[in-house]
This record gives structure tokens, C-alpha cells and sequence, in this order.
């Protein structure tokens, strides 16, 4: 099988993997979760989730990108996965025991201090999950994706299930959901047992992962832990502005937001919308779980730069693809949350749109990673989150949550193009970027063009089979001009 058709296939099982639990919990909680929430707790929803993923960040200390680096070998690989493991596991149980220490305090910084319980079921969030990213990563470069999809799938069922037991079975034989607040004196919310839930299924999820540390060894290596340390740190500055970037607009909006009450409920308003635009995410997401070791894993192939370039081109097809599927049936779409959010839906393509090209970004930052420059990331990823936050200080005050979603399009637009730009000087590989810019221009063309008329369009009938004869034009040229292309290696 070629490489190129290998790295599909990959891709595919991948997408499986991350997209089918994720869409998933992005029904569930369209759905359901805008349907049995206020507004105000469901931006509370948004910006915990954002606080974990920061955290993750930190206690993971991008050990899973170290490992791809130093593992990529089958004789380093015991080496680098037993010492990454013990950076993880004594940065995590840190900082599980000082998020219960000062739970009141953080829950003040992030909401109020009455959400205190909060931080500390996203205290166990974080320490599952954690523990859990080695064993991931571990997966991916040993080409595993079968395993990697089925435990994911695991996690998100089991926590969908376990929200509607709490929330629709257990009222049904018990007065009320709260069964276990009364025990401890406390009065427990729907959103505790939405948290409860992930606890739940976090745990279980780093059960069935426990095998894959049965060859982990007790001794520790000083040098090598300094090896992936020193690799490693500057990816954590890049992790952490991949939080403020991608989470920070939820919290800046509760802010920053005019200050008549409704502010937090502009952050939930916001967090609804978001969900639309996942499925650029979520396919951005399974791209990437494959690419990263893809492309380390053949980073001595004498036609690596080659390779990395057709991977990006096919990217840019399918994420096109994606981007229009989004935005030509967004009126669709949007029956997936509750009508409450459906003024905010504007905020869609704009977003959809930026998550393109965070995956552009991805693909271009690959080169300093392979040659261990990745404190070109973190100047990188600091110029991100430097935007984000200034522009969303700028914005949000004056066009309100709508400035957020420019911002992010701009954030992830100049990422991209300085990644590009460096890599080109460092690291020089052969994209095709006259045909990645006519295949991404002409989706937004086609978006405009749709936008512009279906307006004039009273038939839906006729409106859907507009935009799907669009959609199929779109992949059909992409396809039958570049197959033979990408597929040649």
C-alpha cells in the first residue's frame, strides 16, 4: 500500500475515532444540553471546559509530541514512553492536589467561588485524561488506530449515557436528579452531573488503557528526562496560546461584554454557536492525530518534503469540502440547538472558516518539530495568543461576541501564513500552494455566491439541491484533477 493511501486509511479510522465521539457529545449537547441549561450555564459549560484544556496542557507538558520525537524508533521507544510517563504523572498529581486546595479561589478567577465544586470535578477530569494522553499517543505511532477509536468511542458513549441516567432515568424512581448531594449537605445542579458524568467515563476510559503500561520501567533516566523537557517546554507555551485561543473568547466575552447582566449569557450564546462549527474541528482534529506521526515517522524518506506537500494539498481539498458542507446547509444545522442561539448564527462561517486555517497551521508548524526548533513554536503560538487577546479587547467591547469570531480568524490566518513563511526559510517543503489557494478561494467564492442568492430562493427543495449540486461540482473537479497526483507516492 502506498504511504499515501496508508496515511487514508488512517486518517479515516482516526476520524472515526475522534470525530464519531465528539459529534456525538456535540448532538448531545446541542440537543439536548441548550434544551435543559440556561444560557448563563451553559457559558459556565464553555469556560470550564476551556480552564481544563489549559490545564491539560500543562500537566501533559506536550509529552506526547516528545514521544513521537523520540520514539519514532523502535529501540528509544521503552526509553521515552517510561520517562515521559513520570514527568506526567508527578505534573498531574500536583496539580490535582492543589486544584482541591484552592478550588474556592480558582472557581473566584473563573466564575465565583460558589462554582468551587466545579473545579474540583474538572480536578479528576484533568487527572484522567492526563494519565490517559500517553497511552493515546503510544496508539498512534504504533499505527493502533482500531484500539485508539474504540476507547474513544467508549468515553463518549459512557458519558452520554450516564447524563441521561442522572437527568431523565434517575428522576423517574427518585424525587428529583440530585441523589447524592443530600449525603453531603450540598445541593447538587444539572450541570454537576454533566461533570459527574465525564468523571465517570474518564475514569473508565483510563481502565482500559492500563495494559498499555505494562512495560513501563521505574527507573528513571536524568538525562533523557532533560532531553524531553528541553524539547518539550517551548510546546508548552505553544499549548497553552492554543488554549487562550481557542477558549479565551468564552471568558473575554463574560467580561468584557456589556456589563447589563446578560454577559455570561453571551458567553453561553457564544458556546452554542461554536458547536456548529465543529465538524471543521472535528475532521481538523483526526487530520492531525494522524499527520503528527505520519510525518515523523517518515521524516527519513528521501521524498519526505514531497509527501508532507500533498498531505497539506489534500487537507486543504477536504477541509474546503467541510467548510462548505457547514456553511451551504447552515439552516439545517442550526435545528441542532435550541432556538434561544439562533441569532448568533452568523458567527458560524466566520468561524468555520478560521478553523481551516488553524489546520493549515498545523500542517505548516510541522517543520520545527521535525528539527527540534520548536522555540520557533512558541514565539509563534505567543504572537497567536498576543492577537487574540488584544483583538477581543478591541472587538468584543464594540461588535460584541462577533468580535471574537474575527479575532480567531484572524489568530489562526496570520499563524499560518508565519509558520509557512519560517518554515520556507528553515525547512523548505514543496506545497503546492497555487492549487491550495484556488481550492480554498473558490469555497469562499461559492459560499458568497450561495449566501448572495439564496435569499431570493423561497423553495427549500430548490435551495438544497443548489447547494449539494455545489458541494458535489467542488469535490468532483478537486478529485478528478488530483487524484493520480496525491496518490503517486
Amino acid at each position: 500500500m502506498s504511504l499515501m493511501k496508508s496515511f487514508a486509511k488512517e486518517t479515516v479510522v482516526y476520524g472515526l475515532g475522534s470525530v464519531l465521539p465528539k459529534l456525538l457529545n456535540f448532538i448531545f449537547a446541542s440537543v439536548f444540553l441548550t434544551r435543559i441549561v440556561n444560557q448563563a450555564d451553559f457559558g459556565i459549560h464553555g469556560i470550564l471546559y476551556g480552564f481544563v484544556s489549559l490545564i491539560l496542557v500543562v500537566i501533559t507538558f506536550r509529552m506526547e509530541t516528545a514521544f513521537f520525537r523520540f520514539g519514532s524508533k523502535q529501540k528509544n521507544r521503552a526509553a521515552a514512553f517510561s520517562n515521559a510517563t513520570w514527568i506526567i504523572w508527578s505534573l498531574s498529581l500536583v496539580a490535582f492536589v492543589l486544584s482541591i486546595l484552592f478550588s474556592s479561589y480558582i472557581a473566584s478567577l473563573l466564575t465565583t467561588a460558589a462554582d468551587s465544586r466545579y473545579v474540583i470535578w474538572f480536578a479528576f477530569i484533568a487527572l484522567f485524561d492526563s494519565i490517559s494522553a500517553l497511552p493515546f499517543a503510544k496508539l498512534r505511532l504504533e499505527s493502533r488506530p482500531v484500539k485508539f477509536m474504540f476507547i474513544k468511542i467508549f468515553n463518549a458513549i459512557f458519558t452520554v449515557v450516564f447524563i441521561l441516567v442522572f437527568l431523565l432515568l434517575v428522576p423517574q424512581f427518585h424525587d428529583g436528579f440530585d441523589i447524592i448531594g443530600p449525603y453531603f449537605g450540598v445541593q447538587l445542579t444539572k450541570l454537576d452531573y454533566v461533570f459527574l458524568a465525564n468523571v465517570l467515563a474518564s475514569g473508565m476510559m483510563f481502565l482500559l488503557l492500563l495494559k498499555e503500561y505494562r512495560f513501563l520501567k521505574f527507573s528513571l533516566d536524568r538525562d533523557y528526562i532533560n532531553k524531553l523537557v528541553k524539547y518539550a517546554a517551548p510546546l508548552v507555551i505553544v499549548g497553552i496560546a492554543a488554549v487562550i485561543n481557542n477558549a479565551a473568547d468564552r471568558y473575554l466575552i463574560k467580561e468584557l461584554y456589556n456589563p447589563d447582566g446578560i454577559a455570561l449569557d453571551a458567553a453561553g450564546l457564544y458556546n452554542g454557536c461554536v458547536k456548529l462549527a465543529v465538524f471543521m474541528t472535528l475532521f481538523t482534529t483526526a487530520f492531525n492525530y494522524a499527520a503528527e506521526p505520519f510525518f515523523f515517522k517518515n521524516h527519513d524518506n528521501k521524498d519526505s518534503t514531497t509527501i508532507y506537500g500533498k498531505v497539506t494539498l489534500a487537507y486543504s481539498i477536504v477541509a474546503g469540502a467541510v467548510f462548505l458542507f457547514i456553511t451551504l446547509y447552515l439552516d439545517i444545522l442550526k435545528l441542532m440547538i435550541d432556538s434561544a442561539y439562533h441569532i448568533g448564527i452568523g458567527i458560524v462561517p466566520i468561524l468555520t472558516l478560521a478553523y481551516l486555517f488553524l489546520g493549515l497551521y498545523y500542517n505548516f508548524a510541522i517543520w520545527y518539530k521535525l528539527t527540534d526548533r520548536t522555540v520557533v513554536g512558541a514565539y509563534i503560538g505567543s504572537l497567536g495568543a498576543a492577537i487574540t487577546i488584544v483583538f477581543n479587547i478591541i472587538l468584543i467591547p464594540t461588535i460584541g461576541y462577533e468580535g471574537a469570531a474575527w479575532t480567531s480568524l484572524l489568530c489562526y490566518f496570520v499563524m499560518a501564513l508565519v509558520a509557512y513563511w519560517t518554515g520556507s526559510k528553515q525547512y523548505p517543503i514543496h506545497y503546492p500552494m497555487k492549487k491550495m489557494l484556488i481550492y480554498l478561494l473558490s469555497c469562499v467564492l461559492i459560499f458568497v455566491g450561495f449566501t448572495s442568492i439564496q435569499g431570493y430562493i423561497s423553495n427549500d427543495i430548490v435551495k438544497y439541491t443548489i447547494a449539494s449540486m455545489l458541494l458535489a461540482g467542488y469535490l468532483y473537479v478537486a478529485y478528478s484533477r488530483e487524484k493520480d497526483y496525491l496518490l503517486s507516492h
